[in-house]
């Protein structure tokens, strides 16, 4: 038992270096593809907002109040996507250099999560459901590349919400057991895709650094190759005591100086020199 559990804090240790090792990369990703996801979005609140407001939804009183909250909870989040939509934009380079791009996926994962507990709180008043509670963690979990520590505490402190706030809105027990039953398999849930998630990440970045590592070590090898190859050549066919080319230089190069007199049609002479005393 102590075996395992060493094991496991080994391992959670090791995750946590490495989780380290890749968030900078993370939060470029979380950057690049917000813009779509945010934009993608919009549309979808403008025509809940439009439904709930304009649309008649509510038959009685109770059900017309539901749906004007969440037609300004719409609109809200409209208006929110729309400014952090532009703010990426404007900022896409600086934007990770500061504290607020660093954050920032992490607050959208909150508003997100925090927009459907507060629809699922105020459905109870209509129809007891958890699911906007549930859509909402299993999107920040799908989507969103945040670190599993985070999330736990931005799931667990959402799930403790809703176990509070169910139990103040439901009439009956049964309906709070169910509901709260509900919450939870939606926070679990969503967690372990969020782990997976960023786990598939953090592998996927550690190999491609480590194909970039091994791609540059060979290139490094292929130029020292190079450089020995050229090193071999040149004492192949130069004498190491002058430095001048070698006896088997010269017949290479007066093979090459005879085809091109014979080609062109011209004469060639070799001057032969004796130099005493050279030692």
């Amino acid at each position: 038992m102590r075996h395992a559990v060493l094991r496991v804090v080994q391992q959670v240790s090791e995750w946590h270096s490495q989780h380290s090792m890749v968030a900078p990369q993370a939060l470029q990703e979380n950057l690049n593809r917000l813009p779509w996801i945010l934009g993608a979005l919009l549309p979808l609140f403008g025509a809940g907002a439009f439904l709930a407001l304009g649309g008649r939804l509510g038959a009685d009183a109770q059900t017309a109040y539901f749906a004007q909250w969440v037609g300004w909870l719409d609109l809200a989040m409209m208006a929110l996507l729309s400014f952090l939509i532009g703010l990426i934009h404007l900022k896409n380079d600086s934007l990770p250099a500061t504290r607020l791009g660093r954050l920032l996926p992490l607050l959208l994962a909150v508003v997100f999560i925090s927009f459907g507990l507060t629809l699922s709180i105020l459905s109870q008043q209509v129809l007891p459901s958890a699911t906007m509670y549930v859509l909402s963690c299993v999107f920040v979990g799908t989507l969103l590349l945040i670190r599993p520590s985070w999330m736990a505490v931005v799931y667990g402190s959402s799930y403790l919400v809703f176990c509070l706030v169910i139990g103040l809105t439901v009439s009956t027990l049964h309906v709070a057991v169910v509901m709260r039953f509900h919450g939870g398999i939606a926070a679990a849930l969503g967690m372990c895709l969020s782990l997976v998630l960023w786990r598939r990440h953090t592998v996927t970045e550690l190999l491609r650094r480590q194909v970039e590592a091994q791609s540059l070590a060979l290139e490094e090898k292929n130029a020292e190759l190079r450089q020995q190859q050229l090193l071999l050549e040149n004492l192949a066919q130069h004498d190491a005591l002058t430095g001048l080319l070698n006896r088997r230089a010269f017949e290479v190069q007066a093979d090459m100086a005879l085809q091109r007199a014979r080609r062109d049609g011209v004469g060639i002479a070799a001057l032969m020199l004796d130099l005493d005393f050279f030692k």
